[in-house]
């Protein structure tokens, strides 16, 4: 159907189908700019929708209608969850200075919204003489 070129050294693009099943959104991660892939399944061209004012995109999930995208930016300054219009219009819902992308997966009517987090946290043990 298509192919993506990525960074061998990023992590695989996130993707997602849309309501309707005509259009596969993919999330195109550059620390530089927002950029969405937008890939019709009917076989015409791919084309690309710039998120204004945002970059570092990794997770995408469509709104329920179809009309939107729910994404989310990555950078230094931490994680942003966007809803995305069609045109590349930005709306933050969500943000925190936690360098981890945190998915927002909208619920089948729409009302509500998912948001994945988790934290990393570990403990370092050292046993001598073992």
């Amino acid at each position: 159907m298509a192919r993506i070129e990525r960074n061998p050294a990023s992590a695989p693009p996130q993707w997602d189908l849309s309501p309707d099943g005509s259009r596969i959104a993919v999330g195109m991660y550059n620390a530089n700019e927002g950029r969405i892939r937008i890939i019709p399944v009917t076989g015409a061209p791919p084309y690309d929708i710039v998120v204004e004012g945002w970059a570092g995109i990794v997770y995408v999930d469509w709104s329920p209608d179809g009309k939107a995208l729910y994404v989310s930016s990555r950078s230094t300054a931490g994680t942003a969850l966007l809803r995305v219009d069609l045109q590349g219009r930005a709306q933050r819902l969500w943000a925190e200075r936690d360098p981890y992308s945190v998915p927002g997966t909208p619920s089948p009517d729409g009302r509500h919204l998912l948001l994945a987090r988790w934290n990393l946290q570990g403990n370092v043990w050292m046993i001598e003489g073992f």
